[in-house]
């Protein structure tokens, strides 16, 4: 009998182990809608009711009565419902898919690239099989992006969304200037007679109050509505042509580039810099050439070259 009882007392521990062993791998993935998920080998699951301490799963195929019982920490409890085997084949290249899409969803979200672009390098980084391959879809990341990207404003009085008034790896500021905003607003006597909006960071700042020649031009075919014009303000460092300001200006009247002109007098004072280019190159115009005259001339003499 002590022998019986010490074997029976023995076996507990290893049973418990292998118990603990035996439980499922599970791995969290995002639904279409946006929905959590949970993995186990393959076989997907739905959330269908959650407690303090337990969350129901059911399994996402319908004519599945598997039902998965996890804590709040998603970790494996039991199985229950009418059986714990399910009545189908496991789709592991659903998931597959599934992942990759929403590696695609957050890059198309947070990520300017083109979306051909995001596509091919996540699927090259997935190195999804090929009946994944079949299974990915082609429109609905563009679906996506547009539900993401803020709708066209209706006139130039627009919030600008967080994303767009910082640099790429959202570390540094990247919106100079903003005539409507009181943030931006300065004491300059001459105001525009629309909004002024301007991007540059310090290091473009830099650039160009350390460059000795300035080129300056006005693109119309790709500006935005409500806007007259992009303008471009490039530096030349080493001989090469550096875009360094980007402005979105309301007309071209003189008193607006006066107006441009200075937002930059007034941030090289900022950074202890000064805007004195010897030499300032630009399509011809008139109103242009009077904002310089008016503004650049009055405190240092650089030659005007105009195409």
């Amino acid at each position: 009998m002590a022998s019986s009882s010490s074997l029976s007392t023995q076996s507990t521990p290893s049973s418990s182990l292998l118990s603990i062993s035996a439980k499922p791998i599970i791995t969290k993935t995002i639904s279409n809608k946006g929905r959590d998920m949970l993995v186990i080998d393959g076989f997907e699951f739905q959330l269908k009711n959650s407690a303090k301490t337990i969350q129901i799963w059911r399994c996402a195929n319908r004519d599945c009565g598997v039902i998965l019982h996890t804590n709040i920490h998603n970790e494996f409890l039991r199985y229950s419902g009418k059986s714990t085997e399910h009545c189908h084949l496991p789709n592991t290249a659903r998931v597959e898919v599934r992942n990759v899409k929403q590696l695609m969803r957050e890059r198309a979200k947070n990520d300017l690239a083109p979306l051909q672009q995001i596509v091919e390098q996540e699927v090259r980084k997935a190195l999804l099989t090929a009946e994944a391959l079949a299974l990915l879809p082609s429109h609905t990341l563009l679906q996506f992006r547009r539900k993401m990207t803020p709708i066209l404003p209706d006139s130039s009085s627009f919030v600008i969304p967080l994303q767009y008034t910082r640099d790429y790896h959202n570390n540094q500021r990247l919106l100079l200037h903003d005539s409507d905003d009181p943030l931006f607003r300065n004491s300059q006597a001459v105001q525009p007679r629309g909004r002024v909006l301007v991007w540059s960071s310090d290091t473009q700042l830099e650039l160009l109050f350390d460059s000795d020649r300035v080129f300056m031009d006005g693109t119309f075919s790709t500006c935005p509505p409500h806007f007259d014009q992009v303008y471009i303000i490039h530096g030349i460092v080493h001989d090469t042509c550096l875009p360094v300001v980007y402005a979105l200006l309301p007309d071209r009247f003189a008193s607006t580039y006066v107006y441009l002109i200075n937002v930059l007098f007034a941030e090289a004072a900022r950074l202890n810099k000064k805007f004195e280019p010897s030499l300032i190159m630009s399509d011809f115009e008139p109103a242009l050439a009077k904002a310089v005259t008016l503004e650049v001339l009055f405190f240092i003499t650089p030659t005007l070259a105009f195409n």
